[in-house]
């Protein structure tokens, strides 16, 4: 089967250094020739951007600065508009991917001819520490039954299981994304409009789960830098307040358009969160600063019982806790009891 030919997209802005280190993490994909071409966006007048992609005219790159500055998230759009190809991998200028990020993105594609986008784990790196973390997918890690089979070769999302994974905070990270270029631009229309929040990927990843189903890739493929100039934390220490609003908002908007679809939301959400071990809640609340808007707006739409996991009862705790060879033992034994 022919596997897709990709456009990589980097919008930069100001951080020629950054970008080097992105670019090299392109440049050292296992499959190169997957690779149409490599289009870097500069969002401002420096010029250092410009004079970091001359040193890679190994690679199909092609440079462009905009003539007038764009809003952060528009930029993000503009960039999916000049692409040729009919699949596009989106890369942030201060993040990496890993060596068979393009090559496993256009391997699960080809498997799955029906997905709208292949999007790869993420880890965190910190310019603080040598430490790597990977809080994304906390919440879909959980128990959403996708991730129950820890030995799949991949998942496959439909919009029920994005929806219960994105709730409350981003689980996915878009410069992991590799997909479609009509159906990212017709999610990306959300990037459009007023009042963006530093989660309006969250809502731009649900809105692409709309449109189709979305693979879930197991392997390592992005390295997510956290470092002084990020900056979702630099706009969220100027506006906490805005960022939780918007993020109450989106939240408000995924369960109107969930309810649109048919989907129980509230039942699926019940259900799952009465799962989560304590500690698997507090991980997935201390994840990002903004997500207390997102369960305000669960509270405010199904009440306080949608805002924290209760104690599991006793048939959760038959099904979780006991080794494997003791769960058909112990669910006879509940049924004879209830």
């Amino acid at each position: 089967m022919q596997q897709p030919r990709i456009t990589v997209l980097i919008p930069t802005y100001r951080r020629p250094v950054l970008l080097r280190a992105a670019l090299e993490s392109v440049r050292n994909q296992s499959r190169l020739d997957l690779i149409a071409a490599v289009i870097v966006s500069e969002n401002s007048s420096d010029p250092g951007s410009e004079e970091i992609c001359r040193d890679f005219a190994d690679l199909p790159i092609r440079f462009l600065r905009q003539t007038i500055a764009l809003e952060t998230y528009c930029h993000f759009a503009r960039i999916v508009e000049l692409a040729e190809t009919e699949h596009v991998a989106l890369l942030g200028d201060d993040d990496m991917w890993g060596r068979y990020h393009i090559e496993e993105a256009a391997r699960q594609l080809s498997a799955h001819q029906n997905a709208v986008a292949y999007i790869g784990g993420a880890a965190i790196v910190s310019d603080s520490s040598r430490a790597i973390s990977s809080p994304y997918q906390l919440v879909a890690q959980s128990r959403i039954p996708p991730y129950s089979d820890r030995f799949t070769d991949c998942w496959v999302w439909s919009a029920q299981e994005m929806l219960l994974a994105s709730l409350l905070c981003t689980p996915l990270n878009m410069w992991a994304i590799v997909g479609r270029r009509d159906k990212l631009l017709k999610a990306m229309e959300v990037f459009t409009e007023p009042n963006q929040g530093i989660d309006a990927d969250r809502i731009m990843i649900w809105e692409l789960s709309r449109l189709g189903e979305i693979v879930i890739g197991r392997e390592m493929s992005l390295f997510y830098r956290v470092h002084g100039d990020n900056a979702c934390a630099r706009l969220f220490a100027e506006s906490p307040s805005h960022h939780r609003q918007a993020s109450h908002a989106y939240t408000k908007r995924m369960l109107q358009e969930a309810s649109d679809m048919g989907i129980d939301a509230r039942a699926l959400w019940l259900d799952m969160i009465s799962r989560m071990t304590p500690q698997q809640w507090n991980d997935v609340r201390n994840f990002q600063g903004n997500v207390e808007g997102s369960r305000d707006a669960l509270v405010a739409a199904w009440g306080d019982d949608a805002g924290h996991p209760r104690n599991p009862d006793l048939k959760a705790m038959v099904r979780d806790i006991p080794p494997p060879f003791l769960h058909r033992a112990l669910a006879r034994i509940m049924r004879k009891t209830t």
